[in-house]
């Protein structure tokens, strides 16, 4: 079905839509998922994990692009 990681799965609105940026986007999905699901079982609050990840997941991009940027 895929070749290469870097196949343009389809395009959206003039932006290319990548196999490993979706593949990205679903380990996140359910890193944040599971962490919810451990906190209410131990009967926690997961606000705090939607809370940490609208900071993470954000610093985590911008680390990346800033990180990319210095080693061209």
């Amino acid at each position: 079905m895929f070749e290469s990681h870097s196949q343009i799965i389809c395009t959206l609105f003039g932006f290319h839509i990548y196999f490993y940026g979706v593949m990205i986007a679903l380990g996140i999905l359910a890193g944040v998922g599971l962490a919810v699901i451990v906190f209410k079982s131990r009967n926690l609050a997961s606000d705090h994990i939607l809370n940490i990840a609208l900071i993470c997941i954000p610093s985590a991009i911008l680390g990346a692009i800033v990180y990319s940027s210095e080693s061209l």
